[in-house]
C-alpha cells in the first residue's frame, strides 16, 4: 500500500487512514514524499541557485520527518521514501516499479495556483493509476 503525501490536512487525513488499513490487512505501507527542483515551484525563475535548492530539500526531509512524528505506526510494517521530482510522474513510477496494489492519497493538497492552471496532483495520478486509490478529503471539506 502507498500512501503519499505533501504535509496537508488532506494527507494527513489520508496517512490516518492508510495506516489503520495497513494494520488492519497487516498490509505493508509506503509513506512516500517528492521533492521538487525549485524552478517548479517558482516558475519563471531563470536559475535557482543549487545551495538554495540543497537548502531547500533539506528543509522539505526535516518537515518529513516532523510531519510522521505525528502518526501512530504501531503494529505496522512500514517505509518511509523520498523522491525528487515532480510529484504525480514520481507517484506513479513508484507503483508501477512495486506492482502497488493499493493507494491512500489526499485530494486536497497543498497546490494553490498550479492546481488552477494545471489541475492537482492526485486528479493527474488518477488518470494514469493502474491500482486502485482511495481518495480522502480533508476533514470537513464537503465539496
Amino acid at each position: 500500500m502507498l500512501c503519499p503525501v505533501d504535509f496537508s490536512a488532506a494527507a494527513g487525513r489520508a496517512l490516518t487512514n492508510a495506516i489503520m488499513l495497513a494494520r488492519r490487512f497487516k498490509a505493508d505501507l509506503t509513506v512516500l514524499y517528492v521533492t521538487e527542483d525549485l524552478s517548479n515551484i517558482y516558475p519563471g525563475r531563470p536559475l535557482i541557485d543549487p545551495t538554495a535548492q540543497g537548502s531547500y530539500a533539506g528543509e522539505q526531509l526535516r518537515e518529513f520527518q516532523a510531519f510522521l512524528a505525528d502518526y501512530d505506526f504501531s503494529d505496522v510494517r512500514w517505509q518511509k521514501m523520498v523522491r525528487h521530482g515532480e510529484p504525480y510522474k514520481e507517484i506513479l513510477s513508484y507503483v508501477r516499479e512495486t506492482g502497488c496494489q493499493l493507494m491512500v492519497m489526499g485530494s486536497e493538497g497543498r497546490t494553490g495556483l498550479s492546481r488552477l492552471l494545471l489541475g492537482s496532483v492526485a486528479e493527474k495520478v488518477v488518470r494514469e493509476l493502474p491500482c486502485s486509490i482511495i481518495t480522502v478529503k480533508a476533514e470537513g471539506l464537503t465539496s
